[in-house]
């Protein structure tokens, strides 16, 4: 338009001309390339967001699987679970609905606890739903009757504890029937408490047929004109009536497997003093006996091994008007044996007689007795006679089903 008008082209305003249109031009290009510019990056954005709906939704389904796989096994355990809230049922599973007898977990929830407790267990469970609720227990592990749908009433265990259900305290738990497993144990121990009957009734028995045997003895000596005779019977009912004092003992003990071992020991001690007719002013008896445990199969040669040493020190240790006394003590000793110990200050046992190879009947037994329960016999000689059994408590087997009563 300038060059139609003028002829000629202006020199100084061509620069201006150009620079317009390469403004133009680069206005032109910069908008082209925003408009790809904006296409590809909604496309990317487009695909981000298919992207992440498609991470979503397996997500989704990742999560239906796993709350149907908890269901099931919610539904399926053989413990029934619960929540209650303000004593409303608000979630069982199946389980605690077959417990209750209900088919369907429908007929539970949104129905009041107290209809489910048996009148006498229902102030049990409100006391441990409070100490749940006051912070003084944080679980609550107890037993109750509950009602069945058909007003039967069955055992239950239930293992409580507090939690938050949907924004409000809650309480769940779970419940096992343990009806069974009840009538079992009290049947085991209608069971038991009759064996122990039976088995103290043998112990009575056992003791009383000992004295039996014992009067017969009695009564056949006083036949016998040979005081060595005489005093052998008598011996022997000295050893009946020590193993007899064993049964006595677990007859009226309220463990039938085991008795204290020192009362026992105290018990034949005074009878040994009145049957060997000891003069208790001239003769003193000190005990030092601590609380041990023996079973019946250490007892019995225990209690022998004592009565022959009680009645070697009454019988042998103070001839004619000596005086004296005799300490019996009976305690622990290292690595789980006892030390049995019979002590005089008497006339001594002789230094030239080995205890070991004597003819007395009375020591052959003790000997023999020491082995039975896996003990060491040992003599001490210093200011009268002491004797010192350190046994073992045999380990006996242990019975098998067949052997029981």
């Amino acid at each position: 338009m300038i060059a139609e008008r003028t002829g000629r082209l202006p020199a100084p305003n061509m620069t201006v001309t150009l620079s317009q249109w390469g403004s133009i031009t680069i206005l032109l290009m910069v908008s082209a390339w925003l408009t790809l510019w904006s296409r590809e990056s909604i496309e990317r954005s487009l695909d981000l967001a298919r992207k992440e709906l498609a991470v979503r939704r397996k997500a989704e389904e990742a999560l239906r699987e796993s709350e149907g796989k908890y269901r099931k096994l919610v539904d399926y355990t053989l413990v029934g679970q619960y929540i209650h809230q303000d004593r409303i049922f608000m979630f069982c599973n199946k389980r605690f609905a077959e417990i209750f007898g209900y088919q369907d977990t429908a007929e539970i929830i949104g129905r009041n606890i107290q209809g489910f407790v048996a009148p006498e267990s229902w102030k049990k469970v409100i006391q441990e739903i409070e100490y749940r609720e006051s912070g003084e227990k944080e679980f609550s592990h107890y037993e109750l009757q509950v009602v069945r749908k058909d007003g039967s009433l069955i055992q239950v265990e239930v293992l409580g504890s507090r939690i938050e259900y949907q924004g409000k305290p809650a309480n769940q738990g779970s419940i096992l029937d343990v009806t069974e497993r009840r009538k079992a144990e009290d049947r085991l121990q209608a069971s038991l408490q009759e064996k122990e009957v039976l088995l103290q009734e043998i112990h009575h028995r056992v003791k009383n047929n000992m004295q039996v045997i014992s009067s017969l003895l009695n009564l056949q000596s006083k036949h016998l004109s040979d005081p060595a005779a005489v005093e052998m019977f008598q011996e022997c009912q000295h050893r009946i009536r020590t193993m007899a004092l064993v049964h006595e003992s677990l007859y009226k003990s309220s463990d039938l497997s085991r008795i204290e071992f020192g009362s026992y020991l105290k018990s034949l001690a005074s009878h040994l003093l009145h049957f060997n007719e000891v003069d208790t002013r001239r003769i003193r008896l000190e005990t030092a006996l601590e609380e041990v445990y023996l079973d019946i199969q250490t007892a019995i040669p225990t209690g022998l091994i004592a009565n022959e040493l009680l009645s070697n020190a009454m019988k042998h240790a103070f001839p004619g008007k000596r005086s004296g006394t005799i300490e019996l003590a009976l305690r622990p000793h290292p690595e789980g044996s006892y030390l049995l110990s019979v002590k005089d200050d008497g006339i001594g046992f002789p230094e030239d007689l080995d205890f070991r190879k004597t003819e007395s009947l009375g020591l052959q037994i003790v000997s023999s007795l020491v082995d039975q329960v896996d003990g060491r016999l040992e003599i001490l000689r210093d200011n009268g006679t002491e004797f010192r059994v350190v046994f073992q408590p045999p380990r006996y087997p242990r019975r098998t089903s067949g052997q029981e009563m």
